[in-house]
């Protein structure tokens, strides 16, 4: 598998912050077969805990409905009813058409435990996060040589593939100037609608993703793909070379190896959370000076020693550095996830990262040393600063919070939001739902966020490369 991270060559609208934004776009490819195993749209810049989530997504199947009115998200499919024998796996394999396949109905994306995962240096790829889920996983994790994109070359290939997708996005900005043109930076606001001069309204982070999930499962995964060719030898020069498209490329290795095998569970993500250890006391457990407390520790509160690991009382708790307003907890009997809320968490306004979290408590040291983080106040402090932040007027008129770096707060604000809805997610299905989870951007108060308009005649046209097109 080759993994990678690239700038977005679209603006997209946050709002939040009521801003245009730049984002990347993180991608898991499928070396032999070319599929797009995970996608997600990232605010800058992708650290390691993304990378983990880009994991975790490759290691469940998803597929996409698509309906007259409507195209879905990408949905977890779950555990399979069944696991079919190899010959019938042949006989699928050989049945199927993927590229004359029609378009309404349920496109899979496939699921795969990689041998190998090929990736650059960058810090993400590097951490020691991401190399302890590679080592759990059993996952050799190959670096590229330093100025060496040829070695992730499969990916860098992705990139450019990608640009049919990002060219049909209002917003589009190019490689370089001279692909922009005039209007691109020229901006205007029309019913409360972002809009660029001589084009159209700007997508959101989420938008974008979505707009991308459906290229690649209705255009990129069912097109011929010059890397895919079979020759046969038996037959005559003209005919010798078959070309395939990714997806069929993927169900005829799928017949020869047999079916791959991936755990599945509901509650899979936490696996790929980092572990932090703390002592279950009367008051909850603490982390960084928060407290974090619920009903689900009280029969873990005067544990002896050993009875997690040797040596004292700590218990393993799940920690998400993308949402530390709370943690979960395994239960050792019933293996059932609990989470467990910090106790202010209910007074929170701002999102909580542990970026967020780092510089409010350096603010607070700043201001009144290194004393006034004691067990009494460090709470309420930590809170203060984080709220002051919560309110974006507020930090346009305080100049004591103005020195607070908007663009980080943007980013949090994405992260937290996203986190949000991945754990929602694994929480309805760990209770038996079977609908996908909406999605919500930051800022987005909206109920329902899911397109509405008719798509029925939309696939009738291809896909338009605009680096091809003599117009």
């Amino acid at each position: 598998m080759a993994i990678d991270v690239t700038r977005a060559d679209n603006l997209v609208w946050d709002q939040w912050s009521q801003k245009v934004v730049s984002v990347e776009i993180i991608t898991a490819l499928d070396v032999a077969s070319r599929v797009v195993l995970a996608i997600r749209v990232v605010p800058r810049s992708a650290d390691s805990h993304t990378a983990g989530l880009l994991l975790y997504d490759v290691l469940r199947p998803f597929a996409m409905a698509i309906e007259p009115d409507e195209v879905h998200d990408w949905r977890w499919v779950g555990v399979p009813e069944t696991v079919g024998l190899l010959p019938d796996a042949v006989s699928e394999a050989e049945s199927i058409s993927r590229a004359g396949a029609p378009l309404i109905g349920d496109h899979e994306i496939p699921a795969v435990l990689p041998e190998s995962i090929r990736a650059d240096h960058g810090s993400i790829f590097t951490s020691a996060h991401f190399r302890n889920l590679c080592e759990r996983f059993q996952i050799n994790l190959l670096l590229s040589r330093g100025k060496k994109p040829t070695d992730n070359a499969f990916v860098e290939r992705w990139h450019e593939t990608l640009q049919r997708g990002l060219q049909q996005v209002h917003g589009h900005k190019g490689r370089n100037v001279s692909q922009r043109g005039s209007d691109v930076g020229k901006l205007r606001v029309v019913d409360d609608e972002p809009v660029f001069l001589g084009d159209g309204p700007l997508l959101t982070a989420r938008e974008l993703e979505l707009h991308l999930r459906e290229f690649i499962a209705v255009d990129y995964h069912r097109s011929w793909h010059q890397g895919l060719t079979l020759v046969d030898r038996e037959v005559s020069a003209q005919d010798a070379q078959l070309r395939m498209t990714p997806l069929e490329s993927f169900d005829a290795m799928l017949a020869a190896t047999g079916r791959l095998h991936v755990l599945q569970r509901p509650d899979l993500i936490y696996d790929l959370l980092p572990i932090v250890w703390g002592t279950i006391g009367h008051a909850g457990v603490e982390f960084n000076n928060l407290t974090y407390d619920g009903r689900g520790l009280d029969e873990f509160r005067n544990v002896p020693k050993g009875f997690f690991r040797d040596g004292d009382r700590a218990a393993p708790f799940f920690r998400d550095p993308h949402d530390v307003s709370r943690v979960w907890f395994r239960h050792p009997d019933s293996d059932q996830i609990i989470e467990v809320p910090w106790r202010k968490a209910y007074q929170l306004e701002a999102p909580m990262t542990d970026a967020m979290l780092a510089e409010a408590s350096r603010r607070v040291r700043q201001r009144g040393g290194n004393r006034v983080l004691n067990a009494g106040s460090a709470q309420k402090e930590i809170l203060d600063q984080l709220n002051d932040v919560g309110d974006l007027e507020r930090l346009r008129r305080n100049p004591e919070v103005s020195d607070w770096s908007e663009s980080s707060l943007i980013a949090a604000r994405m992260r937290t939001a996203r986190s949000k809805f991945d754990h929602a997610e694994a929480q309805a299905l760990m209770g038996g739902a079977t609908e996908p989870v909406k999605l919500f951007d930051a800022g987005d108060t909206s109920e329902d966020t899911s397109a509405s308009e008719d798509l029925s005649s939309y696939f009738d046209d291809v896909w338009p490369d605009y680096d091809e097109s003599e117009t």
